[in-house]
């Protein structure tokens, strides 16, 4: 293939690659033509690695190194510059460790574990790295995170909020590195079929009750996480940064339960010969790009179009480059020109069809109130009938095919709020994908959705036309610009290959970052907290001293805690005038003797019961991402994480003992989109988002829900210096729909809703008080 398929020198850094998935990685990098450094804790297991790859002809040199260990990371650093020149092109963060608990049975080591092997070794690696990554041109950082880290998953909280900060770690500097030419992303793999993973699939009723929840039916292999690390790691994926993708055999979606020539050195996973696909609208745009990139993979392929002028072209074109595609003029808004389409693909490939990839699609962009009946048919009739009524005509093809992938041509316009008209929004919602995914596994078809920014095409050219939409989009794109068709193909064609075999029901977007870039007393006793018992900590001011008025004036009986004792001390006495019953205590809950004493003052004043835990303190130390020293890196952690983690764990008891729990964990928007406070604040927000879905599911069974509230910025103490600034302000305004920055009482009122009866369906929820920051992809009024 082209370069935009070859890592050819390029270089590489993957850790904990000795063996497993690390191997895996090394072996399909170097297999791209790229020269890597490994390391890993286990001399043994790296000589015998680096043995094979010699004898394989692979440029691969390999130091023993104990990631934990901050020293040693600083020296495997200075040996890989010296080694590339000062200059890194990939870093793969893959070293991780588990060890599998209840969460009431951590301790202060098991924490300590987790923390330095999952999270503090790839946060540092990633300053050690930006200077080396930055000065080739071309940097892209993959962490291998887990769906641990995306749902709850039977593997311990502490892995689960490492991973979960992995996740918001990459969003962050996939914002904030862009710049400097750095893309971001995380993967996420199921369990797969490694020494690390090897004892629970051992385990009977384990794996039949994690294969019972895998649409596909089993574990996945190291070599199918390792495809879609390369796939992003290649000039290919240009356009891909600051995703977290599930390589996980669909369980994330199923509730329920030099041109070819170096292509063919890979195996059979990385070809589509002897393939078959059908591609509407492959005309022109995305369409054209997406047929290029299949047939240079080796695939025979069938487009349609509604433009006879377009798709005669293009064919002429595809002839003289030697590709095998034939095409067929045919309106898909027509049912009856959908079944004959389909009637000559059956004919044409005797019966058989590998690969679906549905792209028409069309837009009228208006206000909702002006959409009328004509533009709802529409949308419905080009964006979504279409595609699922050549699912339902393309199913017998793509199971006799015994290999089919459908992949739809979504947009984020079906993932945030985006200024293209709210018809076509719900229309390109991207739900079928999920649907199919588990229905249709069975039957050996994969389905995903691929939603791509605005593209260089015809379609999106008027919107490009606009100097103020265009400079809107671009400032809120990370990379700074819009996509070229060829960088949706790519994953598109990627997504069809073997080696995506493990990749289902997911929706990938294309974006260049943009979608990660950002009560009466008189109501029944669903609505009251009377008789209840309360804990928030720093409760003395900003969003804690708001929580605590509105639990107390729903009649609960609330106990505050904050380190400053004049602040407390204010506060009691304001609420005593009020009638609240609210007492109060100074503690640090960065020190671990003050939260366990914490603790035992609330057990004897609440007599052993607890309904409602409000981890509230939270801090910030703003810095560019290579800036932040170790001391940093503890404070967030021991401040904003390891506290709610510890607190979470000593309540347990007494939350249990209620016979109603409720934990909200105020968590922030900096967790679920990049903006900019800070890497480190982010991923410790990220992890508790992640923390609040694990204890949902874990402690379900003790009467405990557990959610998030991840405010905007808001009108506190620690907010006002941001809010202050004009410029950041006038910025952060014009990215909110509400135009404004939120108030205490306003992220109050949704934490006290959350700990009421009311409530008592929803949890492991992270639910955003931001005026609508984080769905607002884009939006643009155009100018009369």
């Amino acid at each position: 293939m082209d370069k935009r398929w070859s890592l050819q020198g390029m270089t590489a850094l993957v850790t904990g690659a000795g063996r497993g998935i690390g191997y895996a990685i090394v072996e399909e990098l170097a297999g791209f033509g790229a020269k890597i450094h490994v390391c890993d804790i286990s001399e043994v297991l790296l000589n015998q690695s680096l043995n094979e790859w010699e004898k394989k002809g692979f440029q691969v040199s390999g130091s023993v190194c104990d990631v934990t260990s901050r020293p040693e990371r600083e020296t495997l650093m200075q040996k890989v510059s010296s080694l590339f020149n000062g200059k890194l092109n990939i870093f793969v963060n893959n070293v991780g460790g588990l060890r599998s608990k209840p969460t009431t049975e951590y301790d202060a080591d098991d924490f300590d574990f987790h923390i330095t092997t999952n999270l503090e070794a790839a946060f540092h690696f990633c300053q050690l790295s930006h200077p080396l990554l930055k000065a080739s041109g071309y940097g892209s950082i993959v962490f291998i995170s887990s769906v641990a880290g995306v749902v709850f998953f039977e593997s311990g909280s502490i892995y689960s909020l490492a991973k979960g900060a992995l996740n918001q770690l990459a969003r962050n500097l996939a914002c904030e590195w862009a710049k400097d030419g750095i893309r971001v992303n995380a993967v996420a793999p199921n369990a797969i079929k490694t020494p690390l993973s090897q004892p629970y699939l051992d385990d009977v009723s384990f794996k039949e009750g994690l294969y019972s929840r895998t649409p596909l039916g089993r574990a996945g292999e190291p070599n199918e996480v390792a495809s879609l690390a390369v796939f992003l790691c290649l000039p290919a994926a240009s356009y891909i940064t600051g995703q977290t993708i599930c390589v996980d055999g669909g369980l994330t979606v199923n509730v329920i339960a030099n041109h070819m020539h170096n292509i063919h050195k890979m195996d059979k996973r990385w070809s589509l010969q002897g393939m078959t696909a059908l591609v509407t609208g492959g005309g022109r745009g995305i369409g054209h790009a997406i047929v290029e990139e299949l047939a240079g993979f080796g695939a025979k392929i069938h487009v349609c179009d509604i433009s006879e002028t377009f798709l005669n072209q293009s064919l002429s074109e595809w002839e003289k480059k030697g590709f095998q595609v034939s095409g067929s003029v045919c309106d898909v808004t027509s049912r009856p020109e959908r079944e004959t389409l389909m009637q000559n693909i059956s004919s044409l490939f005797d019966g058989k069809l590998n690969i679906f990839v549905n792209n028409v699609g069309g837009v009228r962009s208006k206000p909702m109130t002006e959409y009328d009946a004509d533009d709802f048919d529409f949308h419905i009739a080009t964006n979504l009938e279409p595609a699922f009524h050549f699912c339902q005509l393309s199913h017998p093809l793509l199971k006799a095919s015994g290999y089919g992938s459908i992949v739809f041509i979504s947009s984020v316009a079906g993932v945030v709020v985006f200024e293209s008209g709210s018809n076509y929004g719900i229309a390109k919602g991207n739900q079928t994908s999920k649907n199919l995914a588990c229905e249709w596994a069975r039957d050996g078809i994969r389905a995903n959705a691929v939603a791509p920014n605005v593209i260089k095409t015809p379609l999106a050219q008027p919107y490009l036309d606009d100097v103020r939409f265009k400079e809107g989009l671009f400032g809120r794109t990370p990379l700074g610009r819009a996509g070229e068709p060829n960088e949706v193909a790519s994953l598109v064609v990627f997504l069809c290959l073997p080696a995506a075999s493990y990749i289902t029901g997911q929706t990938i977007c294309v974006d260049g970052g943009l979608t990660v870039n950002v009560i009466n007393k008189k109501m029944d006793k669903r609505w009251s907290l009377e008789g209840m018992t309360a804990l928030v900590t720093g409760g003395a001011s900003g969003i804690g001293h708001a929580i605590v008025v509105e639990l107390a004036g729903f009649g609960c009986k609330v106990h505050a805690c904050d380190l400053s004792e004049t602040l407390l001390n204010q506060s009691l006495c304001e609420w005593k005038k009020k009638g609240f019953q609210v007492s109060g205590s100074v503690c640090d809950v960065s020190s671990r003797p003050d939260r366990e004493k914490l603790i035992q003052t609330v057990s004897t004043m609440f007599n052993g019961k607890l309904n409602i835990l409000v981890n509230n303190v939270g801090s910030a130390r703003v810095k560019p991402t290579i800036e932040y020293l170790e001391d940093d890196f503890s404070f967030h952690i021991s401040t904003n994480l390891e506290s709610a983690y510890h607190l979470s764990q000593l309540s347990h008891p007494f939350l249990r003992g209620s016979g109603s729990g409720s934990i909200v964990f105020i968590s922030s928007i900096a967790g679920v989109v990049a903006i900019n406070c800070g890497s480190m604040y982010s991923l410790t927000k990220g992890a508790l988002n992640q923390l609040a879905r694990n204890l949902a599911c874990e402690w379900a069974k003790d009467g405990i829900r557990a959610n998030a509230v991840a405010p905007n910025f808001i009108y506190t103490a620690l907010a006002q210096p941001y809010l202050e600034d004009s410029g950041y302000k006038k910025s952060l305004f014009s990215r909110t729909p509400l135009g404004r920055a939120g108030e205490p009482k306003e992220v109050a009122s949704l934490v006290a809703f959350l700990c009421l009866p009311a409530a008592s369906y929803i949890t492991g929820q992270t639910i955003c008080a931001d005026g609508g920051l984080t769905v607002n992809g884009f939006s643009y009024q155009r100018q009369a």
